[in-house]
């Protein structure tokens, strides 16, 4: 775990987010990465984009999206006093979930099903597996937000695989 979490959190830096370890805000985050930067490809917008890692001996579905709604969550407060989403404002809210063992059902419903829809926002979800080494996420593109999604993945697979 601690060389997963050493590689990502190096290219994230590269990459220009700001890295702080262990934070306990009413989380037991190991690693808080967050970058606020105007994004030409999502319009102009101000986008603050975190990526939040826990671990989980095991995890369930249901468990794998309360974790990511209170990521979305820690992202909204985290970005302080802004002009409100869609005015220009958008939040991009990882929550990676380092799993000891991840359930075949928790890696189904993650890379199946859609996620939480927001306002000039995503929530996405991703489950590392440590036994296997195995990154896991949504593959698919819904209609709502697709013109982002491809970005998403991208992401996804340049910083965290």
């Amino acid at each position: 775990m601690e060389a997963f979490l050493g590689k990502v959190q190096e290219r994230l830096k590269k990459e220009g987010f700001g890295c702080q370890e262990n934070v306990a805000d009413g989380e037991p985050f190991l690693l808080v990465a967050h970058r606020s930067r105007v994004e030409l490809a999502k319009f102009g917008s101000n986008v603050d984009t975190f990526f939040f890692f826990a671990h989980f001996p095991s995890l369930t579905n249901s468990e794998l999206r309360a974790y990511s709604g209170r990521c979305f969550n820690h992202a909204l407060h985290a970005r302080g006093l802004r002009p409100p989403r869609g005015l220009f404002e958008a939040v991009f809210s990882y929550a990676v979930a380092l799993v000891d063992r991840a359930a075949d059902e928790t890696i189904e419903a993650v890379r199946n099903d859609p996620t939480p829809k927001h306002w000039s926002a995503a929530e996405i979800q991703v489950v590392y597996d440590l036994a296997s080494e195995k990154l896991f996420y949504f593959e698919k593109t819904p209609f709502w937000g697709a013109f982002y999604h491809d970005g998403i993945r991208k992401a996804i697979r340049r910083l965290l695989v």
